[in-house]
């Protein structure tokens, strides 16, 4: 017999969530001299010194890029890949930049033999691979991309020397990771996989176990005299050594003993690209996002069916954010039957967004990944360099059109976009990151302001709902119960905390421009009010 003095399950689930729902606020930046926006202060702030100093919002982007990988190296690192959005200012127009992961040419399908006894994940009904080596690893590597497209994006859009724009990373890791709570957690959540290798245990499991900073002591760091080296000797060699030099040799050999796919060939044959941006009307200003492999069309496809949007005193009225739910779900079937992707709700989602702008107008988003947290979850023993684990995101399943095959670029969820208003200059550059969660958040970002009028501020801090190919609609228990009735009409509907874990929704940042009759342009940048390190930095 059931006691029943028990709390109903029901009052004791809307009694955690009411408890969990913090009043967050993070105030936004604004400057007329540019602003950064990244996941770790410190990071941000290396950008603004360099935009102080008097680089562009190229040199800015570059040397946060570099210093986030030291930072947050579960996030991204010069071992992934990503994409870059860009609006220069002298050429008057936006471009991109894909430099994504690859699979090897030795790779082979039929090594990643399908486990039917178990299901990839809550999304997809495609079995898992055994032993999970696509997504743990060193066959669970794909060719990195991240160097390539960050050194073409500097031969075309950059003011300061290489060497410059890397010697903060140089810096920050030689003083090595330093050890906050977050760092904790983050390892913490990868340990299982992390101690497998005893490069990666080495470095961030000492003694066996996460690092805990102490209460009343001094920050501890975790030894990265190895990437340092590797940092010193880019700046020095520059990327021609990554990709067919010493270095090239080095990490070719360090796959091959662990049993990898990656060759030497592999990083010699690696190009990245510039490309046009995918451009499509929404509300009369102009949307400029990646093309390809990106959930660049998958964001063009849901902005299309958005049906009129009603308004109302406090913005979007539940009719409206009902049909966001409903472009999103529709877009996503047609993302997963034409374009293919992959279940990353099994493995967390591991990428970072930086946005980085200027005095005269210039405005970079780059959204860039490892993948998975901590990518493959190996360190390459030679460089100090932690890789990717870039073959999860195939379709194990052969016949699809996202299936694993050699020399092959996956589907991404990245979208880093930029939009423009009738006079062509740029309004507000935006990207986030959280898997399969990207483009939904960006879609609803740019509804709150182009539809809604809501500035950078508010958008950043309204509730979203989350939709990703799944049965179900996550909701923010912040929206109305008037919203929850309008979901439940065409999705099932799953009460969504906004918490930092698990994370539920994408994370991510901007940069809005406003240009004052005298030519002056002022920045504006906000970052995700609930990621604890994420912020915007002014010079």
């Amino acid at each position: 017999m059931a006691n029943s003095g028990a709390m109903d399950q029901n009052k004791f689930q809307a009694l955690v969530e009411r408890h969990q729902t913090w009043a967050i606020q993070k105030p936004v930046v604004s400057s007329d001299k540019g602003v950064v926006t990244a996941h770790h202060p410190a990071a941000a702030a290396i950008g603004a010194d360099v935009l102080a100093k008097g680089g562009n919002a190229m040199d800015a982007a570059i040397a946060t890029s570099f210093a986030i990988t030291v930072l947050e190296p579960w996030m991204s690192g010069i071992g992934g890949g990503g994409f870059m959005t860009v609006y220069s200012a002298s050429e008057k127009r936006v471009r991109t930049f894909h430099f994504n992961m690859r699979s090897p040419k030795a790779m082979n399908p039929e090594d990643y033999e399908l486990d039917e006894s178990r299901i990839g994940g809550d999304l997809f009904a495609w079995p898992s691979v055994k032993g999970d080596i696509n997504v743990n690893g060193w066959k669970s590597i794909g060719v990195p991309g991240h160097l390539a497209g960050i050194e073409m994006a500097h031969r075309r859009f950059a003011t300061m020397p290489w060497a410059d724009l890397i010697a903060p990373a140089i810096d920050l890791a030689e003083r090595g990771l330093p050890v906050s709570w977050h760092t904790t957690l983050r390892i913490s959540a990868a340990m299982s996989q992390l101690v497998a290798d005893p490069t990666a245990a080495s470095i961030y499991l000492p003694n066996g176990y996460p690092p805990v900073p102490q209460p009343g002591q001094k920050m501890p760091y975790l030894n990265l005299d190895k990437l340092a080296e590797t940092f010193r000797t880019l700046a020095r060699d520059g990327v021609g050594t990554f990709y067919d030099g010493a270095m090239a040799r080095s990490i070719a050999d360090d796959v091959a003993q662990a049993g990898g796919d990656l060759a030497l060939d592999d990083l010699q044959s690696y190009r990245a690209e510039e490309r046009d941006p995918l451009t499509f009307g929404y509300a009369g200003k102009t949307i400029h996002t990646v093309d390809g492999l990106s959930a660049g069309p998958s964001l063009c496809d849901t902005m299309g069916r958005l049906a009129p949007m009603h308004g109302g005193v406090d913005g979007p009225t539940p009719e409206d954010v009902a049909n966001w739910a409903v472009a999103l779900r529709e877009a996503y079937k047609v993302r997963f039957e034409t374009l293919g992707d992959v279940d990353d709700s099994a493995d967390p989602s591991c990428t970072t967004n930086l946005v980085a702008s200027d005095s005269e107008g210039n405005l970079v988003v780059i959204t860039q990944t490892l993948l998975s947290l901590f990518g493959a979850k190996v360190v390459l023993p030679s460089s100090g360099i932690l890789m990717n684990n870039g073959l999860m995101w195939f379709d194990p399943r052969p016949g699809r059109p996202n299936s694993m095959a050699p020399d092959k670029r996956p589907l991404s969820n990245m979208a880093p976009s930029i939009v423009t208003g009738d006079d062509g200059k740029p309004l507000v550059g935006l990207g986030a990151s959280g898997g399969r969660r990207i483009y939904p958040a960006l879609m609803q970002l740019m509804s709150y302001m182009l539809d809604f009028g809501y500035d950078l501020e508010k958008a950043f801090h309204a509730p979203r709902i989350d939709v990703c190919g799944g049965d179900y609609v996550g909701v923010n228990p912040r929206f109305s119960g008037e919203v929850f009735a309008a979901l439940e009409k065409v999705l099932p509907v799953l009460r969504q905390e906004h918490v930092v874990v698990p994370g539920g929704y994408a994370i991510p940042s901007a940069i809005q421009l406003n240009a004052a009759s005298t030519g002056q342009i002022t920045s504006t940048g906000a970052a995700d009010p609930f990621t604890p390190l994420s912020t915007a930095i002014a010079p």
